[in-house]
This record gives structure tokens, sequence and C-alpha cells, in this order.
């Protein structure tokens, strides 16, 4: 399929916590503060695949059923004990995951990610692989946005880039650089200082470290091919 012109495309851009999320022929999953930057910099680093899972009970049965299993995760942006890993990029990008399957779980991907499992085409995205997301999205004529947001509401950083990827799919010839600043300006940076993970903003808001697309599909997150 080529390119959609703009007068065709329909996007649509969603609350995942709260709103109905509609019914598309893609998506684009959005939580660019840590869940769709941390997961795509797994992959980079060798994951052979990312299992998503929300309730920590499910987790930690599938970590004791399977030790093959390296868990990295957390619950309002903390590392939770036993885990491997917390979510965050800047830990992320120090450690090779060659071969390994990864069990992933956060406070609001993971939660946005069980509403859309019965979804097709659910890509990962984020400052870290927007180019390679983007190329795939622009074969769609319908796109769904789904920002992951917050427990307590929005998620400022994920609608900066939001409205950054829709300028682009409807053919905005837009620098990257006023939303990356926005972003690292946001609420969402200062929660992250304010919690001691002011390390994670700048590789989050970085652009295309990860050269491929990342899809949710068949319960696991892969490379997309």
């Amino acid at each position: 399929m080529g390119l959609i012109h703009a007068v065709d495309l329909k996007i649509s851009i969603v609350e995942g916590r709260k709103d109905t999320i509609p019914h598309a022929k893609a998506y684009a999953l959005i939580d660019i503060f840590r869940s769709t930057s941390t997961i795509p910099l797994l992959l980079r680093n060798g994951a052979s695949m990312v299992v998503p899972v929300f309730r920590l009970n499910t987790a930690r049965a599938m970590m004791k059923k399977d030790p093959d299993f390296i868990a990295v995760g957390e619950r309002y942006g903390f590392k939770i004990p036993q885990f491997d890993y917390g979510n965050s990029p800047a830990d992320i990008l120090k450690h090779s995951f060659e071969g390994k399957p990864i069990l992933f779980t956060s406070t609001n991907c993971t939660r946005v990610l069980e509403r859309m499992r019965d979804r097709d085409k659910i890509f990962i995205t984020s400052f870290v692989n927007f180019t390679a997301t983007y190329e795939r999205l622009i074969e769609f004529d319908d796109i769904a946005l789904v920002m992951s947001g917050r427990p307590d509401g929005s998620a400022d950083e994920d609608q900066i880039f939001s409205l950054f990827l829709e300028q682009k799919l409807k053919g905005k010839d837009i620098d990257p650089t006023s939303f990356i600043q926005m972003a690292r300006k946001s609420n969402g940076a200062r929660r992250l200082k304010l919690i001691g993970y002011g390390r994670d903003v700048i590789p989050a808001t970085t652009m295309d470290t990860v050269s491929f697309a990342a899809v949710y599909q068949d319960g696991r997150i892969v490379t997309a091919k």
C-alpha cells in the first residue's frame, strides 16, 4: 500500500486509560516517559521479545514458571522489588539482552495495552523509533494514537508527542526540535526528576536511536518485519 493522501487520512487521538479506544486500521501506543521508549531499546539491545503483562501476580507467576525471563517494570515510577530492572531507558541502554525474553509491566502502558489486546497493528512508539514507526503508519488511512496517560490524568509529554506524530502523518514538514524541547520541559519530565529518574528524560526524547518499529502481536512485542 502506498502513501495515504492527507485528505483521505483519519487520525484519532485518545486517552487510553479512560477514553473508548476506537477501532482503527493501525494504532500507535504512546508512553514516552517511559515504557514506549524502554521497550524499543530493549529490543535494540538484543531482547528476543517483550511480553507485556499488567497484573503483578500474573507477572510473578510467569517468572516462577520460566526463569529465563528477565523482569523489567515499575509501579508508580519505581522499580518493582525482585525485578531485574526498572522501567528506565537510561539504565536499559547500558545492558545487553542478547536473545533473552523480557517480561515487562508498568503502571500505565501495560494497563492500556490490556484494553487493546484484541486489536491488530499496534505499534509501540516514542521519539526513539519515530521515523521507523512513521514509515509504517503512513501506509494506513485510519490511525488511532493512544496515549497511556497517568492514574491522575493526562500526560502532557504524550500529548506533545502525539501532536508531533499527527502533524507529520498529515504531511506537515515540521522540525522535531521544538517538540523535543517541549517534552523535556514538560510536567512529565519534572515528575521524573522529582522521583529521581531525571536521567531518563534525554534518552526518551532523542530521535531515532532505534532503527525499527516495534509491534505488539500474539501477546508479545517484537521488531516489526
